[in-house]
């Protein structure tokens, strides 16, 4: 966990900053509708948020930490009761350091209850990526494939270990 102090940021993104994302995502002659983009992203209101201080996870919880959690209690997620073809237990040997995936919210709020945690709220996520300094992204305002998991620096879909991406962490660690 790491320690996120009182303070706030700017909820939603101004002008310029939209103006800047989507310039970059054409520069990189990607496959989208831009004045899509431009549209979700700027349908957010811009707010200042103040918030008290909160300890939040350093990284997405793991399969293997997940996997702790199971075996401990006979959890079995949503998609298992419901007979999924894929589940969490499809990547836990093979991906241990990888974020749990195939989790429904219900499956998430039980493994923070049983670790004794809760699960960041939207303001508290985007607070500890954003910074005091309302940054586009956890690293700063220029997108960078080599600090971050997205389909220009991995496989397409694809996780990769939670620890990987360390240059691309926020203000607060």
């Amino acid at each position: 966990m790491v320690y996120v102090p009182t303070g706030g940021y700017w909820r939603g993104l101004d002008p310029d900053q939209i103006d800047h994302i989507v310039d970059r995502m054409r520069a990189q002659q990607l496959n989208i509708d831009f004045d899509s983009v431009k549209d979700i992203l700027s349908k957010e209101a811009r707010a200042d948020i103040q918030l008290p201080a909160f300890h939040i996870g350093e990284t997405p919880v793991t399969n293997s930490q997940f996997a702790q959690f199971a075996d401990e209690t006979g959890y079995r997620t949503t998609a298992e009761h419901t007979g999924a073809e894929t589940t969490w237990r499809n990547y836990r040997a093979e991906q241990p350091d990888n974020p749990v995936v195939h989790v429904s919210v219900h499956d998430a709020e039980a493994y923070c209850k049983w670790a004794g945690l809760s699960l960041a709220t939207v303001d508290e996520w985007r607070r500890a990526y954003r910074g005091d300094d309302r940054r586009i992204y956890p690293w700063g305002d220029e997108f960078d494939a080599g600090k971050c998991n997205t389909a220009e620096s991995c496989k397409g879909m694809e996780t990769t270990p939670v620890r990987q991406f360390g240059r691309g962490r926020s203000p607060f660690g």
